[in-house]
């Protein structure tokens, strides 16, 4: 997922140079125009244009300008890049630069080649970094996703973190480690809690609490940002082991219940989204009231002739 920060907005504010290439695409999430790929289509067109304004410039050599509009032409042979889109694309190309943000609003179509980037359909893409993770966990499947207000995408877990209780819980002499989490190294009365699986086949809760122990810890390295909220998402009887189990996850006070083994990552989304607007309403409302307060006092202004300069 890739999310206009503020770093980001600067860079391509700043960046100067020849050949700077912006082009902006209004594109389809589903139905015929995905299928038929009409938007890749579309990118070549404009692919073609810029590439006889620079032919055309003769700043570059014919093997030249191909290496240089390499990126682009790897983005319009990707099939699987244009089934996964928003409402808009911004495409930026410049020497040693490639970068494209999907976003969630229209746009006009539109290419430029200049000495600096057109940047005026990407502004209304810029906000405070409203991202959260979920994690979709069962006993047999551990699903990470990277989302925002607008997107969602699944992460590619690297092998360290395991990918079911039967994993995580093979690497550990369970019966030593259980005996001592409760405290209990002499078995006692409560010794069968530790043993084997449930009636219903699934693990006691001092396997599962050692699991999301397991499964944590592997996934502190993941978390780009640790301080996102993550929403967790499974099945209702995991929810309070899971918070008992978790130490440093900054857990959302809410979560999504069910099984998400199977669910796509959209469904997902519109889910988690229910649960993490609020938050964010809420922070809108504590900056409305901060300008409300310096509003008259000089420190604050909503005259575009005050605030472009």
């Amino acid at each position: 997922m890739n999310t206009l920060t503020k770093e980001k907005l600067e860079y391509l504010v700043n960046f100067q140079g020849i050949n700077c290439v912006s082009i902006y695409l209004p594109t389809h999430q589903k139905g015929k125009e995905v299928n038929e790929q009409k938007d890749a289509k579309v990118l070549k067109n404009h692919f073609q244009q810029i590439k006889n304004e620079i032919k055309d410039s003769k700043n570059l050599s014919e093997n030249e300008v191909a290496s240089y509009l390499k990126p682009v032409t790897q983005l319009i042979e990707d099939s699987n890049f244009w089934r996964h889109q928003s409402d808009g694309l911004a495409i930026f190309l410049g020497e040693d630069f490639f970068e494209y943000f999907k976003l969630p609003y229209s746009v006009s179509e539109f290419n430029l080649l200049g000495n600096g980037f057109h940047l005026e359909q990407l502004i209304p893409a810029y906000h405070e970094q409203h991202e959260y993770y979920v994690l979709a966990v069962s006993q047999g499947k551990v699903r990470l996703f990277e989302a925002s207000s607008h997107e969602i995408q699944e992460i590619d877990l690297p092998e360290r973190v395991p990918q079911s209780s039967k994993e995580a819980l093979s690497y550990y002499d369970f019966e030593k480690s259980l005996q001592q989490h409760s405290g209990n190294a002499s078995g006692g009365g409560n010794n069968a809690i530790y043993h084997g699986q449930g009636a219903d086949g699934d693990l006691n809760e001092p396997y599962l609490k050692e699991y999301f122990r397991n499964l944590e810890e592997a996934l502190k390295p993941v978390l780009e940002d640790k301080n996102r909220p993550v929403i967790l998402a499974c099945v209702d009887y995991l929810h309070p082991i899971f918070k008992s189990a978790n130490k440093s996850l900054n857990l959302h006070e809410k979560g999504l219940t069910g099984n998400f083994d199977r669910t796509n990552a959209q469904e997902i989304h519109e889910q988690s989204i229910e649960l993490i607007s609020p938050q964010h309403e809420q922070l809108m409302e504590q900056h409305m009231e901060k300008y409300q307060e310096l509003a008259g006092t000089g420190k604050a202004s909503y005259d575009i002739n005050d605030i472009a300069p």
